[in-house]
């Protein structure tokens, strides 16, 4: 019974370096059996050719690797919005989170352009994070510029108890804002 663990027996040629060379002598072709083998010819295909990095890295034709950041920067953007809707003292929290995944997204696409790669995620997080930003900011100055008249309109309506009571200080909230920013009122 044959050992099937044994190392196959000697042909008597040179050891090969890999498996699959038994059947494809190095340059066969270009070698006339005698001295040492010829330097091979760089124009030509050789499928054993195992120098270089994996295939489809680099500039090869196959897929470039990807920039991890931008599902990351999405992230950022999404907890910045929440926090943003928090509103104030919260808000400038959720604020700075979104400028940090403006930040991330565009390293991360700066990355993949280098590397000519990809970077999934990672333009949806600048869009989305630059939105959060425009819009959480206004929103934040918002409530920053009319913080004591915001104050005085949820004190006023935690003690309304009827519909009446609720528009009057929905009434005063108006009249508040119009006359801090000077326009006439109706």
């Amino acid at each position: 019974m044959n050992d099937p663990y044994a190392p196959p027996p000697d042909s008597g040629g040179s050891p090969r370096a890999f498996p699959s060379d038994a059947s494809h002598p190095p340059h066969a072709s270009q070698h006339d059996g005698g001295g040492p083998l010829p330097p091979p010819d760089p124009t030509a295909f050789d499928s054993r050719d195992r120098s270089g990095p994996p295939s489809g890295w680099g500039s090869g034709g196959g897929p470039r690797p990807a920039e991890h950041g931008g599902w990351r920067a999405v992230g950022l953007a999404a907890v910045g919005a929440l926090g943003i809707l928090l509103l104030y003292p919260w808000g400038f929290f959720g604020l700075v989170l979104s400028i940090a995944a403006v930040v991330l997204g565009v390293r991360t696409l700066r990355r993949a352009s280098r590397h000519q790669g990809r970077a999934p995620g990672a333009l949806l997080a600048v869009v989305a994070g630059g939105t959060v930003t425009l819009l959480g900011g206004i929103l934040l100055a918002f409530v920053a510029a009319f913080h004591t008249e915001i104050t005085v309109y949820q004190h006023c309506l935690s003690g309304a108890n009827t519909v009446d009571a609720q528009r009057a200080c929905q009434t005063a909230l108006r009249d508040a804002i119009t006359q801090k920013v000077g326009v006439p009122a109706r």
